[in-house]
């Protein structure tokens, strides 16, 4: 997802029964959509879900970071670690390995939240969630 969509996401939007995140704010209509929880970062959810707060990526004090202040904690990591990645990489990085992993064009668009301006691929195709999980989860 992108970043703002990240840090403006409050825990009643992650489905953990169903596996899905529901993103209500973002910058595009269709950026409005439901992302399926890779079964790796499964775990990961469920964790920031038991941290007290209503965001699922808060500061210590509960507040949601903002892009400023949570870039400042990223260069940080990438500094420590001795990488040189932006959080914006991380959706390059996963149209990347979905494409690798052969996903179906329609479930990698609605995933990322890219409009398509092809009207039979943009409109008469639909992904549910179960099929969006499939496609997620093919990535290794």
């Amino acid at each position: 997802m992108r970043i703002g969509e990240l840090l403006e996401l409050t825990k009643d939007n992650v489905y953990l029964r169903q596996k899905y995140i529901k993103i209500t704010k973002s910058k595009t209509k269709s950026g409005l959509r439901i992302i399926p929880i890779h079964e790796k970062i499964f775990p990961l959810i469920q964790i920031r879900m038991q941290i007290p707060g209503k965001y699922l990526i808060c500061q210590h004090d509960e507040k949601p970071y903002n892009y400023s202040t949570y870039c400042t904690l990223w260069d940080k990591i990438m500094l420590a670690i001795n990488a040189k990645y932006t959080p914006h990489d991380c959706r390059h990085t996963c149209a990347t390995l979905m494409d690798n992993a052969e996903v179906n064009y329609n479930a990698k668009r609605k995933i990322l939240g890219h409009s398509c301006s092809d009207v039979t691929n943009g409109v008469y195709t639909h992904k549910d969630i179960r099929q969006l999980r499939k496609a997620i989860n093919k990535i290794k």
